[in-house]
């Protein structure tokens, strides 16, 4: 009840939630307060929201923690002879390597243990700390060291400016964002990784890129820079094979990364099948491996 009082900031409506009366509530956080020898909330006025004490902050937060250990403990628990291996592919590191770790896992006659999705990594880590996912696949702008993990690195790759074949910068090898003000741009929805870096780059360079399109999808992107529509930032390990652009490396000064990891979390206990899913899972390797 106390950790959904701080979460309503209200006796009356976190009566409601629990289906019991306020005195009810009243009663039960006096007792905690009794139990651990410190005043847990407080209001400014009877009508005020429910404001933490110090003590009231710790006890929040740890419980916070020892509730989610106990969703996770309950799931493996009833789960522990599942057969599958929850596992979640996101962005660019998720879309490029799914069919190879899929195609492990067929190897290995293990291939209907996969119980997968797609979503943000943002997302993926969250429900990986609160034990609804088994592992990910992700890109992200610096590698991932977390102790809840265990990591394997698999690839890295280098952001560069796509232009069309029959685009003026088209003969540049090397270009700065600073020779790029009165380009038009195609960039990603907002959130996407290539689409920040860009900003980040154009405001570090003093100007507002000029947008022509936003596109859903990279290959949406892609094919639209093939056509001169506009320029793009892009992963180079997605255009490594496409002749109908010119690849552009920034400098050294302006040079960004993208890192695909694979995380998998350390206090799931497997049973055997699982066990099996997850070696593959650390120990995956490609061509692109990083350096």
């Amino acid at each position: 009840m106390f950790n959904e009082l701080v979460k309503l900031k209200s006796f009356t409506k976190t009566a409601e939630y629990f289906d019991v009366t306020q005195p009810t509530i009243s009663l039960t956080i006096k007792r905690l307060e009794k139990q651990f020898h410190n005043k847990l909330i407080y209001q400014t006025s009877n009508q005020s929201a429910i404001m933490l004490t110090n003590a009231g902050h710790v006890l929040y937060l740890k419980s916070e923690e020892i509730l989610a250990e106990l969703g996770k403990l309950k799931y493996d628990v009833e789960h522990a002879n599942d057969r599958l291996l929850r596992v979640a592919f996101c962005g660019f590191g998720g879309d490029r390597y799914m069919a190879d770790i899929v195609e492990r896992f067929n190897q290995q006659g293990l291939i209907n243990m996969l119980d997968t999705r797609h979503e943000l990594a943002s997302t993926a880590f969250k429900e990986l700390d609160h034990g609804e996912l088994d592992a990910m696949v992700y890109s992200w702008s610096s590698p991932v060291s977390n102790p809840k993990y265990v990591i394997n690195n698999i690839a890295k790759g280098e952001l560069v400016m796509i232009v069309s074949n029959s685009h003026h910068f088209a003969y540049r090898n090397t270009i700065s964002i600073n020779e790029l003000k009165h380009e038009k741009f195609l960039i990603r929805e907002s959130g996407n990784y290539t689409r920040e870096v860009l900003l980040s780059l154009c405001n570090n360079a003093g100007f507002k890129p000029e947008i022509a399109f936003t596109a859903k999808s990279r290959q949406l992107m892609i094919q639209l820079v093939e056509k001169g529509i506009g320029i793009a930032l892009v992963i180079d390990k997605l255009v490594e094979d496409n002749h109908h652009i010119k690849v552009i490396r920034l400098p050294e000064e302006q040079k960004r990364w993208m890192y695909v990891q694979i995380a998998v979390r350390k206090d799931l206990i497997p049973n055997k099948k699982q066990s099996k899913g997850i070696k593959i899972l650390n120990k995956f390797h490609t061509d692109d491996a990083l350096n």
